[in-house]
């Protein structure tokens, strides 16, 4: 980014922020604020252990030196402008949740899928947050990061005094690290039909139960009672698949890798590169040393899993309309099975059985049928959230109100509602109409407020809306003016 480029950046940034609407978080004299710089960049220096008395203070700063980015301390503190992190005397802090697109598995290429994807994963922890932990709405605070997430910002009294562990806790909780669902499995006696012995059936946690168990009922409840009034029932239950070949590097990462972190406790495996070799015949997952290796034999019947040169586990595959679909041991149930699944779902009193955890009535339906069902369900409503960003207890974290440095986006505070349709390539995009023109120096796409712009390093100058000439002289390919 060239002088000229950051003057006309920071001349824009400036006109905005004279007449900003900035969210100011709670207690906001008690926390550190920090800020980066146009006129320090490329260098990212924080200037941090700044402290505000009042909104007329930051706000007059915020127009004079115009930060590419602004920040404060999740942390309250007893002088939060000490120069030293120890003299600051730390008092407590909000529970902070991150969720960005460049760590979710699997996460799709172009920034407007990549958006709608992370917004979908934030919609998934804002159940947790609501409906697992009991937070009110109105204590949930959801903000755009003005980038490529989502932060969610909960400051009630009852969160402030927890510590890292605690908080680690609460993200394994939500993102389902650790869990092992063959434990909801339990097993009880029954008698048999006359004439035969009793037997074993496996029993459920019931629907109003907390926890995991709870929503692993109403999934598998929801999901076969959804399916079962299909008319091709038959095919999709004897279909249950875990991944799809071809989506392997791809969308189906998530599912490969929670089916693998599940089953073989591997915890390596969420920071793992994954990748296929040997002429797209082998899965390769890597992290340092690890390595795991899926193997395709040549009649593409079965895939062979090896962890660190052991054989471990077999797939069995199938073939439909081209797309090779890969199964967790077993190939669903049989026609006279599911056809015992329509009755017994047809059956308003055995739907409310099944429901408080009463499995009786499925006693002839095999185990890894349903154990598959929870394991899809639990990688369906796991959230997947940036650990070390909650567990920090002096993170600082985008002000609500500001604008990204890196994309001319604002910083986007939003209601459940409101998230619900939030379009950030158009809602977060605060600049005009009118045209701008800019030098190309690297080939760049992108979507805002519903148009496309394709851009490439040899097209020389081109003009462009201000908004869109803002995103990609902040994202670095392009400079402003002829010169």
């Amino acid at each position: 980014m060239n002088e000229k480029t950051k003057r006309f950046i920071k001349s824009k940034f400036q006109d905005y922020y004279r007449t900003a609407e900035i969210h100011l978080p709670p207690d906001f004299t008690s926390r550190e604020w920090g800020f980066i710089l146009f006129d320090e960049m490329p260098e990212f220096v924080m200037r941090r252990h700044k402290a505000f008395g009042s909104r007329g203070e930051l706000q007059d700063y915020l127009s004079g030196m115009v930060p590419a980015h602004a920040y404060y301390s999740v942390a309250y503190y007893e002088y939060p402008n000490a120069p030293k992190m120890k003299e600051k005397n730390w008092l407590s802090a909000d529970l902070i949740f991150d969720l960005d697109a460049d760590h979710l598995p699997g996460a799709p290429q172009s920034y407007a899928d990549m958006l709608e994807h992370v917004k979908q994963e934030s919609l998934k922890l804002y159940g947790f947050l609501n409906n697992d932990f009991g937070f009110d709405e109105k204590d949930i605070h959801i903000v755009f990061s003005g980038g490529r997430g989502y932060h969610f910002h909960i400051s009630t009294p009852a969160v402030r005094a927890l510590g890292s562990a605690e908080r680690r806790e609460i993200v394994d909780y939500v993102s389902s690290t650790g869990l092992e669902v063959n434990r909801f499995f339990g097993k009880k006696e029954v008698s048999g039909d006359a004439g035969r012995e009793s037997a074993e059936v496996f029993v459920l946690p019931s629907e109003d139960e907390g926890g995991w168990g709870g929503r692993i009922n109403r999934y598998i409840i929801s999901y076969l009672s959804g399916i079962l009034k299909q008319d091709d029932s038959i095919k999709m239950l004897t279909s249950l698949y875990l991944f799809r070949w071809d989506k392997i590097p791809g969308n189906h990462n998530k599912r490969l890798m929670d089916f693998l972190s599940r089953h073989f406790a591997i915890e390596w495996i969420k920071t793992s590169e994954i990748e296929k070799i040997d002429d797209g015949r082998v899965i390769k997952i890597l992290n340092g040393k690890n390595v795991i290796l899926l193997s395709l034999n040549d009649m593409k019947t079965k895939v062979n899993l090896k962890i660190n040169g052991v054989k471990s586990y077999e797939f069995f595959t199938k073939t439909e309309n081209d797309n090779l679909k890969i199964y967790p041991g077993f190939k669903g149930i049989g026609e006279k099975k599911i056809e015992q699944l329509v009755r017994i779902f047809s059956d308003e009193h055995q739907v409310e059985l099944l429901k408080n955890g009463k499995m009786e009535s499925l006693s002839k339906i095999p185990k890894p049928f349903f154990e598959t069902l929870a394991n899809q369900a639990v990688s369906e409503m796991s959230a997947s959230v940036d650990e070390p960003v909650t567990a920090d207890i002096k993170r600082l974290i985008r002000l609500p109100g500001s604008l990204h440095g890196g994309s001319g986006m604002r910083v986007t505070t939003l209601s459940l509602s409101e998230l619900e349709t939030f379009d950030p390539l158009n809602d977060a995009v605060v600049f005009s109409d009118e045209s701008v023109q800019l030098k190309v120096i690297k080939p760049f796409s992108v979507q805002m407020k519903g148009n496309e712009f394709v851009v490439e390093e040899g097209d020389g100058m081109v003009k462009l809306p201000e908004y869109a000439a803002m995103y990609l002289m902040c994202r670095g390919v392009a400079e402003y003016g002829s010169n």
